[in-house]
């Protein structure tokens, strides 16, 4: 018998003088990657190696520290700096332009970033 993963992705915001919000997501999983990264300045960027995921759903970074997140998608570089959490889920359409996906910080002591892609069975 086949074991059958079903993640549920939920974002809630409320509060004082917001409008409440609450989104999920939820598929059968297929490929995932989810992996603890250790990293500080002296390294050069860490690239993450998400060829072996597809139908990609939804890409996770989380450190308490702070990390820059740098994307290359049709052609053009971006940069985000991060401290907390970072989820993004991508369309198909534009994470077939996706190239490289990559992980750095100006820490001088190591920091460690949780990181997870989540790619569907269908």
């Amino acid at each position: 018998m086949a074991i059958i993963v079903n993640p549920t992705l939920r974002v809630q915001l409320s509060g004082d003088s917001v409008n409440t919000f609450t989104k999920s997501i939820t598929w059968t999983a297929g490929e995932y990657l989810e992996k603890k990264i250790n990293i500080v300045d002296t390294d050069s960027l860490v690239s993450m190696d998400y060829t072996l995921i597809d139908n990609v759903e939804a890409v996770i970074f989380q450190s308490d520290d702070t990390f820059i997140i740098t994307m290359t998608a049709g052609g053009v570089t971006s940069t985000i700096e991060v401290t907390g959490l970072y989820l993004f889920t991508p369309s198909s359409t534009f994470w077939d332009t996706v190239t490289d996906i990559s992980i750095s910080t100006s820490s001088l002591i190591a920091i460690s970033v949780d990181t997870r892609i989540y790619g569907s069975a269908s």
